[in-house]
């Protein structure tokens, strides 16, 4: 399995990957469904995130093709430009449990580390299971819960919150 950051071409496997995955769990919010993407606009949403120094998209490749995503959204003012936040991260049912989602937060790190981004963070829906152990295992702490943060079949679903220190912690920060 290669992880990379992505391009611009990867723009309609990454659409129909994201569509699948989402698709396959109650997990995951229907965002690519819901906000109407096509590879046109998957195309500049792909140039938005490349575009930026603290923003980025890695992906999962094998000879079948892409098998993860995972999307990085930094600070856009001074004060939080040194954070990072996980705004999506998927990887398709045949290659889940094989250390792809660990691979992906690992190169994540790698990349903040030469972007500068100091701290990563990430919120997710509380009865994913696997997402709290696969976060715990790439070093995420718990931060805290957002009560009925997400609305899921009409019932309110708790967010946790997670974060970690990627150069480690700064004199005054932790």
């Amino acid at each position: 399995m290669r992880i990379r950051e992505a391009e611009l071409c990867d723009a309609a496997a990454l659409l129909v990957l994201e569509r699948t995955v989402e698709d396959g769990t109650p997990h995951l919010l229907d965002e690519a469904a819901e906000l109407g993407l096509d590879v046109p606009a998957m195309t500049r949403r792909l140039g938005q995130f490349l575009s930026r120094p603290n923003w980025t998209v890695l992906v999962a490749e094998d000879e079948a093709g892409l098998q993860g995503y995972l999307f990085a959204v930094g600070g856009h003012l001074r004060g939080i430009a040194h954070a990072a936040r996980i705004n999506g991260l998927g990887v398709a049912e045949a290659a889940r449990r094989k250390g792809v989602g660990l691979g992906l937060l690992r190169r994540l790190d790698a990349w903040a580390e030469g972007s500068g981004v100091r701290r990563l963070e990430l919120k997710f829906m509380a009865p994913n299971a696997a997402a709290r152990a696969l976060y715990t295992r790439a070093g995420y702490l718990e931060e805290g819960v957002q009560r009925g943060a997400y609305l899921v079949d009409g019932r309110l679903v708790d967010a946790v919150l997670m974060g970690k220190l990627v150069s480690g912690p700064d004199e005054e920060g932790a």
